[in-house]
């Protein structure tokens, strides 16, 4: 695929994006002319570009829905829920179309009867004003000379101008070289226009939309037909940047659009450049050269703030991930007969794209959960005292090195005593389980208590999966719930996966790495201590007795055991687990290695790293072995 195709996918997926969240609002505010104008610029550039970059289909199809939002934008048609409904449905399509499949029979049809029949439409464009009185504008466009660069083609501008009324066009070339001078990636054209038409000056703007940051336009109204070209008028410059850009849109020319394949690249060469930092360091300690010392501590600033820099380039707004579920609650909730709004809060908080990347899954299970089980229906919140309509919130803070994620609903909340009935039924748990754990229940595999399975819940899959995927990301998720008032659930994530500060500890000659933000606690143990310890896989720790592992036999390592052992003891998911280790060597920040293909399965192990003298150390996934201890 040519680069300039690959750029406009990158870009409609994008614009498809922002299509549904301006459908989303448009819902909210039908009346909003802002809104209404931004959703026909979406559509206009993804036609337009679709044109231009040889995706006649996709633009074919978008022209429908676009002259649907001209007429919307004339007044001719008020938006309503059916509209946003089948628009929203367009946009699916359009997505279908652009990966090479086709598009729905019924929504074609269903666009068709909203177009305007053919005596009434103006050149295939409708016509806002009501007078249908012909003016003519003298159009000069100046393509900048890198146009062709992003695959415009002004030729097919021109032709859009043609569709709007009578065009006389010509073209100035005298700025085009001998053609042993000609670079065919230049452009040395530009075109004075004369445009009679009906249509309103909106709609010539539009024609330009999608290249109004690549050219130079000026758009002068004509009264007397007769006028030519040199002839003095009064010039109104349409600055099209501002006039067709609310605040939120307008272009930032200091953004990058970088590959994300290119970001992990950088962020692996700082971690290379991290180790050979520990190592310069720990050569310097060694010679203890003066002048050694100077370089090491200004490698060590130097690389620490490109650390620092390169992984903030990875940090994204937790809203892009947000945005995405209002539509997913709108189609849930209307599925469900019910009336559910999103609320956001912290949308700026900002985590590493790779954690981003993997977050939707759980989130999504979450939210239908909230809908499903947790909204009531319109009739029986009524009743109660309740709004008719359910209200989700979404909200992000960060938490030391942690952002904590909340997903709260003002629903029914959990029964906490139909749940310990059918835990029981299902064998889990015995009378007398205790009842602060009892929440904690919904999140053990195959476990529900809806009464009938629906297409949204009830196969008893999703909250099991959810507490894996949180814990795979080294996260933690908590839930508090109180009948007739509703459910909140807590994810607590780590900032980044690509650097963590850690623990260094050693087994014999081995070096193992556990995460600092579970550590709680280190102490030093006698050998016949760790001996009985293990026999009863307890622990003391704080008036209690906790899990008790010795990495050693964890990991099967056969030499014999020290005299005095240390313990770390750690908390994950609530619970306390004490880990029997040699040495506690101290704090080491941590630039995370893959494991690779051939190691993926290894078990207790979720990555390594490259310590200070070059060997490797593998870093524990508290996770893991907390299930294993479960």
């Amino acid at each position: 695929m040519e680069l300039h195709q690959q750029a406009y996918l990158e870009e409609a997926k994008e614009l498809l994006s922002d299509l549904e969240h301006a459908l989303l609002e448009l819902e909210e505010k039908p009346k909003n002319d802002e809104t209404i104008h931004r959703v026909f610029r979406i559509l206009h550039t993804i036609k337009g570009s679709g044109a231009m970059f040889g995706f006649d289909t996709v633009a074919e199809f978008t022209h429908q829905v676009e002259t649907i939002f001209d007429l919307v934008r004339a007044g001719s048609i008020e938006v309503s829920k059916d509209l946003i409904s089948l628009t929203l449905a367009a946009g699916d399509e359009i997505k279908k179309l652009i990966k090479g499949q086709e598009a729905s029979p019924a929504i074609i049809a269903a666009l068709q009867k909203w177009q305007p029949a053919p005596e009434s439409r103006i050149n295939d464009r409708p016509e806002a004003d009501t007078n249908l009185q012909e003016l003519t504008y003298q159009i000069n466009f100046q393509p900048h000379r890198h146009i062709f660069e992003n695959g415009t083609k002004p030729i097919l501008l021109l032709d859009e101008l043609r569709g709007l009324g009578t065009c006389h066009i010509i073209a100035h070339t005298e700025n085009i070289p001998d053609l042993d001078q000609i670079n065919s990636e230049v452009c040395y054209t530009h075109w004075e226009i004369l445009l009679t038409t009906k249509a309103v000056l909106n709609s010539i703007k539009d024609v330009f939309i999608f290249v109004e940051a690549d050219c130079d336009l000026t758009i002068k109204p004509i009264s007397d037909l007769k006028t030519d070209f040199t002839a003095q008028t009064q010039t109104i410059e349409i600055p099209i940047l501002e006039q067709q850009k609310s605040p939120s849109e307008t272009t930032d020319t200091t953004s990058v659009r970088v590959a994300a394949e290119k970001l992990d690249v950088l962020v692996n060469l700082v971690g290379e450049l991290v180790t050979v930092q520990a190592r310069l360091r720990q050569l310097s300690e060694k010679r203890a050269d003066i002048d050694l010392e100077g370089v090491t501590q200004e490698v060590e600033r130097l690389s620490n703030e490109l650390r620092d820099n390169a992984m903030s380039i990875r940090m994204i707004p937790i809203g892009i991930v947000f945005k995405k579920f209002k539509r997913l609650i709108r189609d849930q909730a209307e599925k469900s007969a019910k009336e559910v709004m999103l609320a956001m809060t912290g949308e700026d908080t900002e985590l590493d794209k790779s954690v981003i990347d993997r977050l939707n899954d759980p989130l999504v299970h979450i939210i239908r959960n909230c809908v499903d089980h947790g909204i009531e229906a319109p009739q029986i919140r009524l009743a109660q005292g309740k709004p008719r309509q359910g209200r989700i919130l979404l909200s992000a803070e960060h938490s030391g090195v942690n952002v904590v994620i909340t997903i709260s609903d003002d629903g029914a909340g959990l029964d906490r005593e139909l749940i310990r009935a059918k835990a029981e039924q299902k064998g889990l748990i015995k009378p007398g389980f205790p009842e602060d754990e009892i929440l904690e229940l919904i999140f053990k595999p195959g476990f529900s208590t809806a009464a009938k399975v629906t297409d949204l819940s009830g196969r008893g899959v999703g909250l099991d999966v959810v507490k894996r995927s949180i814990r795979a990301l080294r996260g933690h998720v908590g839930i508090k719930s109180q009948a007739g008032e509703g459910t909140v659930i807590t994810l607590t994530l780590p900032l980044t996966l690509a650097i963590i500060d850690g623990l260094l500890i050693q087994l014999d000659d081995h070096y193992f790495i556990v995460p600092l933000a579970c550590v709680q606690e280190c102490f030093k143990f006698s050998h016949n201590h760790a001996v009985q310890a293990q026999k009863q896989n307890l622990i003391p720790f704080r008036d209690q007795h906790i899990p008790f592992v010795r990495l050693r036999k964890l990991f099967k390592i056969q030499t014999e055991y020290l005299e005095t052992e240390s313990v770390i003891v750690i908390r994950f998911d609530d619970m306390y687990l004490g880990l029997g280790v040699d040495h506690v060597i101290g704090q080491h920040q941590t630039v995370l290695k893959s494991l690779g293909m051939l190691y993926k399965d290894v078990a207790s192990v979720s990555g390594a790293t490259i310590l200070g003298d070059g060997s490797v150390a593998l870093v524990l996934d508290i996770a893991q072995i907390t299930e294993q201890i479960e």
